[in-house]
């Protein structure tokens, strides 16, 4: 029997199912997204999403999101660290600034120079932990990373003046930073290597969920 072509039956139910993948996690995600500005309508998005999706990946395990990466506890353990710090990162990057004007009556000139400073060296103290990850046990890393995060959380909402939140941003871009560039490597290699770009893909939704709910949690809670 001659093999089918790619452009043939099997290959357009291939691209009906990786589209159909791809719409119902879109959808989930931008459910997500919602949640703390409309959250009755985006919960009932993402129960609706989520029991397509469900069925959906049991049906087709090796498709748009891989079956192997969700069972993955070293999978699942990045994405869990990533998303958190990244929300954290975002909403302090646009609460900070409503904080020290609220706090401190600082002028928006010094608060946008003190916060790209701070992101600035946040930026380079991932450079240096990137460099020596590698030589750290992988649980190390992760207490390392939440410690950052968990306190830059605590710094900003809880320290008065303008010097400890601008810090307290440049933790949180450390620790979101380094939680992608260290724990996209262990969502990519927990996961058969043929699966790796489709978990690559899943790690960064993650992260850039984190980046999205940021500045809606940031107006929900300070800018309001």
């Amino acid at each position: 029997m001659p093999a089918q072509r790619a452009d043939g039956p099997a290959g357009h139910g291939q691209d009906r199912f990786h589209a159909r993948g791809a719409l119902l996690l879109a959808v989930l995600s931008g459910g997500l997204v919602l949640l703390p500005s409309r959250p009755l309508p985006a919960l009932a998005v993402t129960a609706v999403s989520a029991a397509l999706l469900v069925p959906h990946i049991r049906r087709r395990p090796d498709g748009y999101v891989p079956a192997a990466a969700l069972r993955s506890g070293r999978f699942r353990g990045s994405v869990l660290i990533a998303l958190p710090l990244s929300g954290s990162y975002f909403t302090l990057l646009f609460a900070v600034p409503q904080l020290l004007a609220d706090r401190a009556d600082r002028p928006a000139t010094s608060v946008a120079l003190g916060q790209m400073a701070a992101m600035i060296t946040g930026s380079l103290l991932t450079l240096g932990f990137a460099a020596v990850s590698a030589r750290l046990r992988p649980r190390t890393v992760r207490v390392i990373l939440l410690a950052a995060g968990t306190l830059a959380a605590a710094a900003a909402a809880l320290a008065h003046g303008a010097v400890v939140p601008l810090a307290a941003v440049g933790l949180a871009v450390f620790a979101a930073t380094a939680a992608n560039a260290t724990q996209s490597v262990v969502a990519a290699s927990a996961v058969p290597d043929r699966q790796r770009p489709a978990a690559i893909g899943l790690f960064q939704l993650a992260y850039l969920l984190g980046g999205a709910l940021g500045p809606a949690l940031a107006t929900t809670l300070v800018l309001r």
